[in-house]
């Protein structure tokens, strides 16, 4: 992942796999014998015209700023003798790459770029005591980007994984420029070897982070605006701020943890944004009482939730949050129909009545993993009860899925939703829907796991915290949305601007909560739609039919890696999906242009490197499915 010289500045992914599954349970399941099908990719399954607007594959370059980096190490260094006789530049070796992916240039309706990484923060030098923006590491750029005949996304982050240099260390030092907890410490933590920094959401440029980030941002903008259109023409897209999100405590194996979580943000800051989105939902101090029951005199005495119930002494109970606060309880497992039979749905009753239907193809990386004869990590499923509309007491889940022309339970699961005096529960009737269901253990072939909710969970509805986490899905819209403005006031066009968002939802087993991200994947949105996609998100089942307005319009996946190491079929087709629906551009995640010799990565991370004998997570087969795709 880095060099072997510390001021390399590494590229970061987000992909953790949280096990939830058992597999001790699953030691009989039978090989899946069935053919895969190869996706078609002719022009006319394309939703886009791909000869106007190609298909673009830019992986994520590790080094491309390795030579300028080397610079400024020790003259006799080995390192330092490599990108001297280089001239200080790594264009050569990436165009060597591109073209080993796809000979002759880009051409053709997929075409081979590249994604080239600029953390904001490094654009600074310290002089005369003050933080300025160094011209000349802009130009050294945008020179790089004229050198290479390649179409390029570039991606200027400006979030947490910016870490790395020297005036991001010295901003992490002022808790001002952080999100924080609610104890009014910083979620400060690692991601594999990388240091993060839980910058804030605000969008307040008297806050020194924000002052640096968006005047670098601009710079980059504008010296783009200024470019040839024959120069502008090469840069088909712009990844705007990178992963934006809330943070939490244990970010790297946190995020499917429901008990006990730790949110952010309780800054100043953060609670008198809320204050003032409360007098904008609601017209006095009144109305707001009479939704929550409370008793507050003055918007000043409003304080977001930050207690849980379960281990705080509260004063009121409108301080209780947790991850079920706000009025949903997630239920979720997994389901692997290996019968004959073709599977319909899966349904959730409450008290014998039929609530929804769960969404399924969602990404079960762990379950994909644990069972060496499961060939799709697509088996997730998800069905997120609003138990408010309950009345309290202890009710009764029930989980059925269709199969052929039968119902089988999966499933019963009690819950106990208390008031918020703590009466105690009494259980609620159950209503007979008399429907012919039998149990799924009656289907041979059948494999399913419900992760959650464990038996008998207790929950609590606070409206308070409900607005609350509606707040704080709307500063990670906002703060995109500030992003994607000063974009266009420096000159960028609206059709290039994407955002790069983690569609948590995708991933089953994760707590949405802690990220509040599912807001800014929206039809609605100024920017278009960028979606980072790891494991079964990659073929983009679940993706559409979680977000419809996708499956026709123009959106791009900044990140992406099938980790499907059983078949290249299936990492050919999940790149080629997106082909065929209306995905401006794909980034792989991640490609090298550091020489092995002097390439130190995370073993961990490592395994998401794509060439070809890198068989760890199926990335010899994206490598391989890449130089398949570019003939076309």
């Amino acid at each position: 992942m880095y060099s072997s010289t510390p001021k390399f500045v590494p590229i970061i992914c987000l992909s953790v796999l949280i096990s939830a599954c058992d597999p001790s349970k699953d030691d009989d399941l039978k090989v899946a014998q069935r053919p895969l099908t190869q996706v078609k990719t002719d022009a006319s399954t394309a939703k886009l015209n791909r000869e106007e607007q190609p298909y673009l594959i830019a992986p994520m370059i590790e080094g491309l700023h390795y030579c300028e980096q080397a610079i400024q190490t020790d003259h006799a260094s080995p390192n330092y003798q490599y990108c001297q006789e280089r001239n200080f530049s790594m264009t050569a070796e990436l165009s060597d790459l591109l073209s080993t992916l796809e000979p002759g240039g880009a051409t053709g309706q997929v075409q081979v770029g590249y994604t080239y990484g600029i953390p904001v923060s490094s654009l600074y030098e310290k002089v005369n005591g003050k933080w300025v923006i160094e011209r000349k590491k802009i130009e050294t750029i945008f020179n790089n980007i004229e050198s290479v005949d390649r179409p390029v996304v570039i991606y200027p982050f400006m979030d947490h994984f910016d870490s790395s240099s020297e005036l991001a260390k010295e901003l992490a030092l002022d808790n001002t420029n952080l999100m924080l907890l609610s104890n009014g410490e910083p979620p400060i933590d690692r991601y594999f070897d990388s240091s993060i920094i839980p910058y804030t959401l605000s969008t307040d440029e008297s806050i020194p982070v924000n002052k640096y980030r968006f005047d670098a941002f601009r710079a980059i903008i504008r010296y783009y605006s200024s470019l040839s259109d024959d120069q502008k023409q090469r840069i088909k897209a712009i990844s705007l701020a990178g992963e934006t999100h809330h943070m939490f405590e244990d970010f790297q194996s946190g995020m499917g943890k429901f008990a006990d979580i730790k949110l952010t943000d309780y800054s100043d800051s953060s609670k008198l944004g809320f204050r003032e989105w409360l007098k904008a939902k609601y017209s006095t101090i009144e109305d707001v009482n009479a939704f929550l029951s409370t008793h507050y005199t003055k918007w000043a005495d409003i304080e977001p939730p930050s207690k849980d119930i379960h281990t705080d002494k509260l004063t009121d109970f409108s301080e209780h949050i947790d991850s079920y606060a706000h009025g949903v309880l997630p239920i979720f497992g997994w389901l692997w129909n290996d019968s004959d039979k073709p599977f319909h749905a899966i349904h959730v009753y409450v008290d014998g009545q039929l609530s929804g239907e769960a969404d399924y193809h969602l990404n079960r990386m762990d379950v994909y993993q644990a069972l060496d004869q499961l060939q799709d990590p697509s088996v997730g499923f998800r069905y997120d009860l609003n138990f408010s509309q309950l009345t309290p007491g202890i009710h009764e889940i029930q989980v059925v899925a269709s199969i052929g022309n039968k119902r089988y339970e999966l499933t019963q699961q009690t819950f106990a939703y208390v008031d918020r005096n703590q009466t105690t529960p009494k259980t609620a009737p159950v209503k007979s829907n008399d429907l012919d269901i039998v149990a799924a253990s009656e289907l041979e072939g059948l494999r399913f796991y419900l992760d959650h909710p464990k038996g008998l969970q207790d929950v609590y509805y606070n409206p308070l915290a409900d607005l609350w986490n509606q707040y704080r899905g709307s500063q990670v819209e906002d703060f995109i949305n500030y992003v994607w403005l000063q974009a266009i006031n420096s000159g960028a066009e609206k059709r290039k601007l994407f955002s790069h968002q983690i569609p948590t939802y995708l991933n089953s087993s994760w707590n949405t909560i802690l990220f509040a991200t599912e807001q800014s994947v929206s039809a609605e949105s100024n920017y278009l739609p960028g979606v980072t996609l790891y494991g079964g998100s990659t073929d983009g089942i679940g993706l559409t039919k979680r977000f419809p307005f996708l499956n026709g319009s123009p959106y791009s996946m900044p990140e992406f890696h099938p980790q499907q190491y059983k078949s290249k079929i299936r990492t050919y087709n999940a790149l080629m999906t997106h082909y065929n629906t209306s995905a401006a551009f794909v980034t792989p995640y991640y490609m090298s242009i550091v020489p092995e010799f002097i390439r130190y990565s995370s073993p961990a991370h490592a395994k998401f490197l794509i060439e070809d004998k890198n068989e760890q997570y199926g990335s010899n087969y994206l490598y391989q499915s890449i130089l398949e795709a570019a003939r076309m």
